[in-house]
């Protein structure tokens, strides 16, 4: 037996589960690095982190014996536990639609709940739909905790007046906003991805996708793809397009930048998002969300994902690097790729044709 392995059994007969993992080994393909970010992200207890490590290490196999003509590439999802059969279906329907022909990897990231039974029951119903699970610490940072009592008595006084984003007041729902914005990237299983395609447990395709969608946006150095563009609720951006207005005017962002022509309030609608990781990872996207992050909207507001992101498109995207994936049928929650008429008759759904002709109407805003 080797070393480290004797180590790990020490380390599990002593019961030593709050462990300082980075300076003692690395488990499986996990580096030092890996072990430090994983910690970082309040995973500490040894058993969880030897699961992560070894899906990881999986996960890094089976991108390893991708031909090079295949995009480095992954889907990923966020799994509740209470919406597991949402989630089978989801699965099922991007194996059938997609993913059969193309078999990438899928990421399930998941907090703690979900059982192993749960995670044999994805892998038995979808047994080609090369699953890899990843445990997420969901918690409230220190420095919002403090403050979340006065939120919460603010939000029940906008809700008393009928001012209020909805769900705001699920700090879990906040909580899965801002992981969706930054911190799925600090994920290590992220690590060298070119793309990612992020879905929903209740996105749905409805017609066969009968190209490799990652090796589209590669042969195009597309670094964002999108099915539905819709307003956003202005209370759920309270706040938020002033901040950035102020962040580019510091900046000097606007040289470059579209985000002085994206019409107020649209957003993409990023439970279906092509996005290129290195766009996610970049210095100028770290250093924007952090200064949104330390704002502390996402909590205060309830600042969604989808605004922060589409708004980080506009700034440090070109337009002919985002792409409208027209021939991509889709539906959530009723918003559909092609539009539905009765919807963009009433400026629910924008047209796609015409999102620079939109006009914010606060009388026909929902």
């Amino acid at each position: 037996m080797n070393d480290m392995n004797s180590q790990l059994l020490k380390y599990q007969r002593d019961g030593r589960h709050n462990l300082n993992v980075e300076k003692e080994f690395s488990l499986y393909n996990c580096s030092e690095t890996d072990l430090k970010r994983i910690k970082r992200n309040g995973i500490v207890q040894y058993s969880l982190i030897e699961e992560k490590c070894e899906e990881l290490s999986k996960f890094r196999r089976y991108l390893a014996s991708f031909p090079k003509e295949k995009s480095d590439s992954a889907i990923y999802y966020l799994v509740k536990t209470e919406r597991s059969e949402m989630m089978i279906d989801g699965l099922i329907n991007i194996y059938s639609r997609f993913n059969k022909k193309f078999n990438y990897p899928i990421i399930l990231f998941h907090e703690q709940k979900l059982s192993q039974q749960l995670k044999d029951e994805f892998r038995n119903i979808c047994p080609k739909c090369n699953l890899f699970f990843q445990l997420i610490n969901f918690t409230v940072p220190t420095q919002y905790k403090r403050n979340l009592p006065l939120i919460d008595k603010l939000l029940v006084k906008d809700a008393g007046k009928g001012r209020i984003c909805s769900r705001a007041e699920d700090v879990n729902y906040r909580t899965m906003c801002r992981f969706q914005s930054f911190l799925v990237y600090e994920e290590p299983i992220l690590d060298h991805l070119e793309y990612i395609w992020r879905l929903d447990d209740d996105s749905r395709i409805l017609s066969d996708i009968n190209y490799d969608v990652f090796n589209f946006m590669r042969a195009k150095k597309l670094l964002y793809g999108w099915t539905v563009v819709t307003q956003d609720e202005v209370l759920c951006v309270k706040n938020l397009w002033e901040a950035v207005n102020l962040y580019v005017e510091v900046n000097l962002l606007n040289r470059t930048c579209f985000f002085h022509k994206w019409p107020y309030p649209l957003i993409f609608m990023n439970n279906f998002e092509i996005s290129s990781v290195s766009l996610f990872k970049s210095d100028s996207y770290t250093k924007f969300i952090s200064y949104l992050d330390n704002l502390g909207g996402i909590y205060r507001y309830r600042w969604g994902d989808a605004p922060i992101k589409t708004i980080a498109v506009s700034l440090f995207v070109s337009l002919n690097q985002v792409h409208y994936f027209e021939d991509i049928e889709y539906n959530h929650g009723g918003m559909r790729n092609p539009p539905d008429p009765k919807r963009v008759q009433i400026n629910w759904q924008i047209d796609p044709k015409k999102i620079f002709d939109f006009k914010f109407n606060p009388k026909k805003h929902f």
